[in-house]
């Protein structure tokens, strides 16, 4: 007899997940000015570089999206289509802003520890 085959290992965390969890070090509990849920968001490197490692059965579109207002700091989102399919994976869905989508969490009611920032798009902050 063939032995069964050993359960396949847990994906490792990767970044954009839902903050209910708990977001992994390089990442902050973010918020959206005018949009509801939240996300795990990871820093852009030198202002514009994102992390790739999306969850599983995410297709949204990296993109240097968001601004804290006060620090000026510079985060990552995941960009959607409104209304489009489910590009956004388990759990989250697409919010309207501003002519696009972005990609947040609902099942997360803890705000206390989150950083609120806004949506500046692809726009290039000097």
């Amino acid at each position: 007899p063939v032995p069964p085959s050993p359960p396949s290992p847990p994906s490792p965390p990767s970044d954009y997940e839902d903050p209910k969890g708990g977001c992994q070090s390089d990442e902050v509990d973010i918020q959206i000015q005018g949009v509801s849920g939240a996300i795990c968001a990871p820093a852009c490197t030198m202002g514009f570089f994102c992390p790739r490692d999306v969850p599983a059965g995410v297709t949204a579109r990296i993109q240097c999206a968001l601004q804290d207002a006060t620090a000026h700091k510079k985060y990552c989102a995941l960009i959607c289509t409104p209304g489009g399919t489910n590009e956004c994976g388990s759990n989250a869905s697409c919010k309207p802003i501003q002519g696009v989508g972005i990609c947040t969490y609902d099942d997360d009611k803890d705000s206390a520890k989150r950083t609120t920032v806004q949506y500046v798009g692809d726009e290039l902050v000097v």
